[in-house]
């Protein structure tokens, strides 16, 4: 059970480093290890935190549109 806790930290830890998109440095040398995954999928997240982005503002655009049409 802890060997599980312990890797499912660690996977947490690499998804919100990706998330954030950064690497691991000084502070966990211990996850230096996985910076090479980080950086192989970074441009993919770039890409569908700018879809998401543009997503949301599509959205907010078009019900502020409607909010407007209804007052």
């Amino acid at each position: 059970e802890k060997t599980q806790i312990r890797s499912l930290t660690l996977i947490a830890k690499t998804i919100q480093n990706l998330g954030n998109l950064v690497e691991f440095g000084m502070k966990e040398p211990y996850m230096k290890d996985v910076n090479p995954f980080i950086l192989s999928k970074m441009e993919g997240v770039k890409k569908f935190i700018d879809q998401i982005s543009v997503l949301f503002l599509f959205f907010f655009l078009f019900f502020s549109f409607l909010l407007l049409l209804l007052l």
